[in-house]
């Protein structure tokens, strides 16, 4: 319904090259894409409840609070990535109308662009959470298992929750509770490693040695066993 044609340029197009565990790269032509105009933006386009923006360039990224104005304008909510072209080279004309978008989403990359100007603007108020002690990340068996399992969520990939089994630090990525009776807190229950907990045990699935790749804990137990009985800390 609202497709518009442009004889300045082709629709843009794209190619994918893809390799066996991800797509390597994307190649990018944006034709008329980049040539919106304030013509171009017809007020019952904006006659919905929620107006999504993609990422813009060019001109197109300069009609931006346009967008964002006529959408509220309408009563309508607003959601955008704008990608990280749209905010290195045109940064301007987006965080005009910041204050006004209801859903920002954005990765790592497009938030080390935007993000410090947030910083910048907020000034007062600001709070840095501490670094993280090493000591908060060792596991306290003594826990329920509910509450290490958390543990090991929180701190996964980095900096990890661990314990010491022989002097050295195990790191376990990600843990199943596994309901058992009362035992001692700390104790190896079994020869896959599950581990007594305050309340119930747990299991770790993936786990990773001093420097060594993280691994399943099955293939860790078989070049490392750690005994049924042992007592860890």
């Amino acid at each position: 319904r609202f497709a518009l044609r442009d004889a300045r340029k082709p629709t843009g197009a794209s190619v994918l090259v893809s390799a066996h565990h991800r797509n390597a790269a994307i190649f990018t032509f944006r034709g008329a894409n980049t040539l919106l105009e304030p013509k171009d933006l017809k007020t019952d386009a904006f006659a919905a409840d929620l107006v999504y923006v993609s990422s813009l360039s060019n001109e197109s990224a300069d009609r931006f609070p346009q967008i964002v104005e006529q959408a509220k304008a309408a009563g309508a909510l607003v959601a955008t990535n704008p990608g990280i072209r749209q905010l290195s080279a045109r940064l301007g004309p987006f965080r005009d109308v910041i204050g006004k978008i209801d859903i920002l989403a954005f990765n790592r990359h497009e938030a080390g662009a935007l993000v410090p100007w947030l910083i910048a603007q907020s000034g007062e108020g600001i709070t840095y959470a501490a670094k993280i002690d090493k000591a908060e990340t060792r596991i306290d068996f003594l826990q329920p298992a509910e509450v290490v399992e958390r543990q090991i969520r929180a701190f996964n990939p980095a900096p990890g929750a661990w314990f010491e089994y022989e002097g050295e630090r195990y790191r376990i990525l990600e843990a199943q509770i596994i309901p058992a009776q009362p035992q001692t807190a700390g104790e190896v229950l079994d020869d896959g490693l599950t581990i007594a907990c305050g309340t119930d045990a747990i299991r770790p699935t993936v786990i990773q040695r001093a420097g060594k790749p993280a691994m399943p804990t099955a293939d860790l137990l078989r070049g490392k066993p750690i005994a049924q009985g042992t007592m860890l800390a």
